[in-house]
């Protein structure tokens, strides 16, 4: 009986499912780290220790909300993952107030990061074929098991294609060895995940903040900064046993001065003080049958990030005409 009352809920969904883009032949997805994204009212998810000006202010929120909401007006995307969302409450309410005439439906999965109180989100023109998961599996590295405590999984049906779309946000500091075995399991959980999507048949896109470089030739950053790390790379590969599967990173369609994703205020002074400051540590990784769909790939990192986010978003959008 559960199992009949769950594929009457799968079966539900996906009748209901609509399709809201303005144009049917394209699909454009944006993700974007939106740096402590809260909506101010009580009660605050995380650790009352970790400090931003908008915290239990309604008004600052509001004002910081509004300037995201221009960024993701500005190109228009069909998706849009955002990392370092407080809850759902605070993704509706930029949804609601600022966004209420794009189209849009939120989705939210609840981590487990109680420190932050950090999740990932959804706002789509597509909804999913069926509600959204997250992978609790834990990957192993060395001698940790671990899971990524922020991350969704989301199914759609676009034409004929199946996209199975997984939102991650990983452990940050990229270039601590104390967390190395960590962000690595991290990885091996997701991966392991898109390995089924992929044998099920979905074109598998992971897109977000993974907190680590890609070190490849086509596609490292600006400063072709070396990761100490195999996410990027075990990611990418997905079964080493097969040669046609691996992931491609859409940043290779980017020009290499451009490929920055994250400004580390290093001095703390709230400005861009030098190149040496900007790195790309957000990727999205599509499946090769998606990446030979791409008809344009954008890095829109060409403004200030102070009372924005210290991310800039990736922009992608694919051809779905047959």
């Amino acid at each position: 009986m559960k199992y009949i009352a769950f594929l009457c809920l799968i079966l539900t969904v996906s009748v209901h499912a609509e399709d809201r883009r303005k144009d049917k032949s394209k699909l454009t997805l944006m993700s974007f780290n939106v740096e402590f994204m809260w909506d101010g009212y009580p009660p605050e998810e995380g650790s009352e220790s970790i400090k931003f000006a908008h915290r239990g202010n309604p008004e600052l929120a509001a004002a910081k909300m509004a300037r995201i909401a221009e960024i993701i007006r500005k190109h228009d995307p069909d998706m849009v993952s955002l990392d370092e969302v407080e809850n759902l409450d605070a993704l509706e309410r930029l949804n609601r107030e600022f966004l209420s005439d794009m189209g849009y439906e939120a989705y939210l999965k609840n981590g487990r990061d109680q420190y932050t109180g950090q999740d990932v989100g959804l706002l789509t023109r597509i909804d999913p074929d069926e509600p959204l998961w997250r992978e609790d599996r834990r990957g192993r590295s060395g001698d940790v098991n671990k899971s990524a405590s922020k991350n969704y999984i989301a199914k759609f049906t676009v034409g004929d294609e199946r996209i199975a779309l997984i939102g991650v946000h990983f452990l940050s500091r990229p270039t601590d060895r104390r967390r190395l075995h960590d962000r690595q399991a991290q990885a091996d959980s997701i991966l392991n995940a898109a390995r089924e999507l992929d044998t099920e048949g979905f074109h598998v896109i992971i897109a977000g903040d993974i907190n680590d470089y890609d070190g490849s030739k086509e596609a490292s950053d600006h400063r072709s900064n070396q990761p100490i790390t195999n996410v990027v790379a075990s990611l990418r590969g997905m079964d080493p046993a097969t040669a046609n599967d691996d992931l491609v990173n859409v940043a290779q369609f980017v020009p290499k001065k451009r490929r920055y994703t994250c400004h580390w205020d290093k001095n703390n002074n709230g400005k861009i003080d030098g190149r040496d400051e900007l790195t790309s540590i957000d990727h999205i990784l599509v499946a090769p049958e998606l990446a030979e769909r791409i008809d344009e790939v954008e890095f829109p990192n060409r403004y200030d990030p102070a009372g924005i986010s210290d991310h800039f978003p990736i922009v992608v959008t694919f051809n779905t005409d047959e």
